[in-house]
């Protein structure tokens, strides 16, 4: 997968390194484990 999507975030917003994860979107238990 090369496609990717760019975002800007709020001004002010600290975005390096941020995970933000929206629970309850169908996604499997496998998607969370990546994450740590």
């Amino acid at each position: 997968m090369t496609d990717y999507l760019d975002f800007t975030g709020p001004e002010g917003l600290r975005t390096h390194g941020t995970v933000l994860v929206v629970p309850g979107r169908g996604e499997s238990p496998a998607v969370y484990r990546r994450l740590g």
